[in-house]
């Protein structure tokens, strides 16, 4: 059985690196099944924070050469040719973000032995509790018992959004759970590797991988 040890440096002796949480992020967009550690959940988390920052410079600087063709073609068109330019880029990466953040937190939901649809319940009551908001500012306030729903719905909201954040804190349950195997705690790399979609375990030269359990063979005599 393959064991991870100093010696053999991998994720589950250690935490998740920089740029190898990156990596598993993108690499598991669309993945909300499994299991995701702390380490890579606040690495992602930093990692999208900084290419955020980095999408917006560009965004400006090609809405800003944008307008300045459009001055050159149409000047009629140059606020509106630069804000398009802008937004669609800044709006393209901010659906692909929240896409992966969204199945990354479910992941990492998974890792404390929490259900990822926490998630969808708080999405919910933000938005039925801006509904109500908004109906009533409508009614200018006649409505208390409007009011008194929108309050209580995003007071629910607030609190489940903190227990969520909460929970992205929790170290990884040490057993297996119903989302799969550790990946912190495994001391098999096959098992390990199963834990997230498209990782494979690291294997070191020389090493065979784990034999399955009862397909040993009795030597010869």
């Amino acid at each position: 059985m393959n064991i991870y040890t100093s010696n053999k440096p991998t994720r589950c002796n250690r935490p998740v690196e920089f740029t190898e949480a990156l990596r598993l992020a993108f690499r598991n967009i669309l993945n909300f099944k499994g299991r995701a550690r702390r380490s890579e959940y606040w690495w992602t988390a930093v990692g999208l924070y900084l290419i955020t920052i980095v999408v917006y410079i560009l965004a400006m600087l090609v809405g800003a050469g944008t307008a300045g063709f459009a001055a050159l073609t149409r000047p009629d068109s140059i606020v509106v040719g630069g804000l398009f330019a802008t937004y669609a880029i800044v709006c393209a990466w901010g659906v692909v973000a929240w896409i992966l953040m969204l199945a990354l937190t479910f992941r990492r939901l998974h890792d404390t032995g929490h259900s990822g649809w926490l998630i969808g319940a708080t999405y919910l009551l933000g938005i039925v509790g801006f509904i109500f908001l908004a109906a009533g500012a409508i009614t200018r306030g006649e409505s208390m018992a409007i009011t008194a729903i929108a309050v209580l719905l995003l007071a629910a909201y607030a609190v489940l959004a903190l227990y969520i954040f909460l929970l992205t804190l929790f170290d990884s349950d040490v057993e297996e759970n119903k989302y799969g195997p550790s990946q912190k705690y495994a001391i098999d790399e096959a098992v390990a590797a199963e834990a997230t979609a498209g990782d494979h375990g690291e294997q070191p030269l020389g090493e065979t991988p784990a034999d399955e359990p009862g397909t040993t063979e009795p030597a010869e005599e």
